[in-house]
């Protein structure tokens, strides 16, 4: 999960599959790509190209839910 994070901090693209704590990290088609299998690799690299921008951006906005200052918000909060 750090790893992904940490990636999504810098904008970059995630493309992963539906297991672990990955779908909870990435919004299919929003910040990234969820896939079933190998075979849908070409396709989400593709709409990664053509989305980058935009994946980009929200990826970064998205890491911002998990910066120490937002945990320590909501730990305040309980």
């Amino acid at each position: 999960g750090i790893t992904v994070i940490e990636a999504m901090n810098y904008g970059l693209p995630i493309i992963s599959n539906h297991k672990g704590a990955i779908p909870e990290l990435v919004v299919d088609k929003e910040n990234g790509r969820l896939i079933d299998s190998k075979f849908e690799f070409k396709s989400a690299i593709d709409f990664i190209c053509d989305n980058y921008e935009n994946v980009s951006k929200n990826n970064i906005e998205k890491s911002l839910d998990f910066s120490i200052l937002n945990t320590v918000k909501q730990l305040e909060r309980l």
